[in-house]
């Protein structure tokens, strides 16, 4: 990283940085304090996993996500305290590891930025290694006895685990940039509020990324930090900034990965517009089967035009195949280009090419399929 910083021409300093003034920075760092005067600033501090502030992290029994990382053991039991993405991405690790887990969530649903199918086929891969969910109830009250803590829940039932994770909330990192001396409002959870074109309240103190927040709640990306970032210096110089959010990718990194790109099954529903689904199984690819995974890949395209409208995945190396459907529907195409493509065999990516021919036959396109059955 800051081999790509010197070659950007930037100079790094380090330190902890604090503003005496708008357009005045102080980084005091080992070797001293240096301040900067500059025009314009941008904030890109990031945020921090904020447990609540009822449950007290011991390091033992009541644990933050670093407390858990950096432990010697892996609980034998664990309750994670919040459904959202870091959350699930916890819970299915830990239970690989061979924990069991479970996860509580004020909320019915989990992920449901996510497409349904996907979900439910996440979810009931969790369950079977283990994992239970507990929707709909909050943690009320936590008790460190003896080896374990014992969790109260909002209907009144409890649990007894070894430890207790709470990934109920994220904080911004802004407690030490003295951004009262900047004229910057900071927010309860230490967040900044910023404008379209991402200014702060002080108009040459720009922020993007975490520390902003972002539509889906619990939902933080580098990729999309970086993107704002970009977006906010252009801003910063009145330079051309086109970006198109309806075809940002976004990953969840658990076990198995989901990745997805464009309209859900449940958002097309919602605006009304028609619709078709290809589909595609890890257990037809040659990949796949060599590596022992599962999954699969499926494509929402329009029954008449065949543009595509959104791709999900789920699956080893979900999170890097998504970027095919991510260029085809960035560029309006249609499955039909996805069916022509060559791609290299044996790989995840030529689960595209069946899921296009699914969809084909589907709607007509192509002559349906012969059955495999003996007859």
């Amino acid at each position: 990283m800051k081999a790509q910083l010197q070659r950007s021409g930037i100079t790094l300093l380090e330190g902890n940085a604090s503003f005496s003034a708008p357009n005045r920075l102080t980084i005091a760092g080992a070797a001293g304090s240096e301040t900067i005067v500059a025009d314009k600033f941008l904030i890109t501090v990031g945020v921090h996993p904020a447990p609540s502030k009822q449950f007290l992290a011991d390091g033992e029994h009541v644990l933050s996500l670093d407390q858990l990382l950096s432990g010697k053991m892996i609980p034998q039991h664990l309750i994670m305290a919040g459904a959202g993405l870091t959350g699930i991405e916890y819970a299915s690790m830990m239970a690989h590891l061979g924990a069991k887990v479970t996860i509580t969530d004020p909320r019915s649903t989990v992920l449901n930025f996510v497409d349904d199918e996907i979900v439910s086929a996440f979810t009931a891969q969790l369950v079977n290694i283990g994992v239970e969910f507990r929707l709909g109830v909050t943690v009320t009250n936590c008790k460190v006895e003896g080896q374990s803590v014992t969790v109260t829940l909002s209907d009144g039932k409890q649990l007894v685990a070894d430890a207790l994770i709470d990934v109920t909330g994220y904080h911004g990192n802004t407690a030490s940039l003295g951004l009262d001396k900047a004229g910057v409002p900071v927010g309860e959870d230490g967040k900044l509020e910023v404008n379209e074109r991402f200014q702060t309240r002080t108009a040459n103190i720009y922020a993007a990324g975490d520390v902003i927040g972002f539509p889906i709640e619990g939902l933080y990306y580098g990729s999309i930090s970086m993107e704002q970032a970009r977006l906010a210096v252009c801003n910063m110089f009145s330079r051309p900034a086109a970006s198109n959010p309806e075809c940002y990718p976004y990953a969840i990194y658990a076990m198995p990965e989901i990745a997805m790109v464009g309209q859900t099954e449940q958002s097309l529903k919602r605006e009304g517009i028609d619709y078709q689904v290809g589909v595609a199984r890890y257990e037809e690819l040659v990949k796949a089967q060599i590596a022992g995974e599962s999954g699969f890949l499926k494509l929402l395209f329009d029954p008449d035009t065949l543009h595509l409208l959104g791709v999900h995945v789920m699956g080893a190396g979900a999170a890097e195949v998504i970027h095919v459907g991510q260029a085809v529907l960035r560029y309006g195409g249609t499955i039909e280009y996805l069916r022509e493509n060559v791609f290299n065999y044996p790989t995840i990516a030529e689960a595209y090419q069946l899921a296009a021919v699914d969809g084909l036959r589907k709607v007509g396109w192509l002559p349906a399929a012969r059955s495999t059955a003996a007859g």
